[in-house]
Order: C-alpha cells, then structure tokens, then sequence
C-alpha cells in the first residue's frame, strides 16, 4: 500500500507541473479533472493506512513457548514395546474379521457361481459322452474261418478288432 500511495504522490506531482504549463483553459480543466479523481485516491489510501497502523497498535500478540521433549524416555517408564505387540495383535485381528465378513457378505455371489459352475460342467459331460457313444458301438460282423463257417468264434489270425471308447476330459 506503501508503494502505490508513493507512485499517486508522484503522479499528483507531475500533474501540478503540467497544470503550471498549461497553455489553454480545456487543457487546464482536464488537468484539474485528473488531479481531483489522483488526489481522491492519495486520501483514501492515506486513511486506509492510519487506520491499519492503529489497528496493528491495538493488537495483541500471544506467544507461546515450550521445551522440546526428550528423545530418550526417562527411567522408569515403557518403552512401548508391549503396547506396539498388542495394536499389532488388534490389527491382525481386524484383517481376519474384515476377511470373514467378506466371504460371508459375498457368500450368495460365489455360491450362485458354483452352482453354474457346476451345473455347465455336467451338461458338458454328458454332451460329450453322447457324441463319443455312438462311436464306441461299432457293428461286429461275424467271424468266418477259412472253411466258411460263421460260428462266432475267433482265432488268433481272424480276430478284428472292436471300437473301445475314447473318454477325453
């Protein structure tokens, strides 16, 4: 506020110079007009100013001093190491109660997943096990020996194979 009052007292200055050079009386007039509004603002600032150094006069400061603390407890006292186990305790407590109540509040979701889970695992199955059906039970054609004969015995030479199924999981 200082600064700006200071540049309006120069300002007022250099206006009162122009006034004594002023040559017509529009340009007196208009000089005077400027000078009235720089000179309004150098009283208001002016009165801003008392009126904050009053006030700071006026104020009361509170001051309040005290004494560091030891970094090292005196004898005698804990050193917390009892207190730290028990919040640690407490902690490890509060993660197993959150977990628990979790896995209960979630409990209709993983359920329900299961269930669907377990239900298109079945359907699967059978799905397959009907597609690979068909395949197992291929037709026997009759044995014939050498001699013509269909008896339904096999030998060692004759013997075809059947069709054992495939189970692929």
């Amino acid at each position: 506020m200082s600064a700006r009052l200071a540049n309006l007292r120069a300002e007022e200055a250099r206006l009162r110079e122009f006034f004594d050079d002023a040559e017509n009386v529009s340009e007196m007039l208009a000089i005077e007009q400027e000078l009235s509004r720089v000179r309004g603002e150098i009283e208001s600032l002016d009165a801003q100013v008392k009126y904050l150094e009053r006030q700071a006069a006026m104020a009361t400061v509170t001051i309040e001093l005290t004494e560091d603390r030891p970094v090292v407890r005196p004898e005698g006292e804990s050193w917390g190491f009892i207190e730290a186990i028990t919040r640690g305790i407490r902690g490890a407590a509060n993660v197993l109660t959150f977990a628990i109540t979790l896995l209960i509040a979630a409990a209709p979701l993983w359920i329900t997943g299961l269930v669907v889970f377990f239900v298109v695992r079945a359907v699967i199955r059978r799905r397959k096990a009907k597609r690979i059906a068909p395949e197992a039970v291929a037709p026997v054609a009759p044995v014939v020996d050498e001699g013509g004969a269909e008896d339904g015995t096999e030998d060692e030479e004759t013997a075809t194979e059947v069709a054992s199924p495939r189970v692929e999981e």
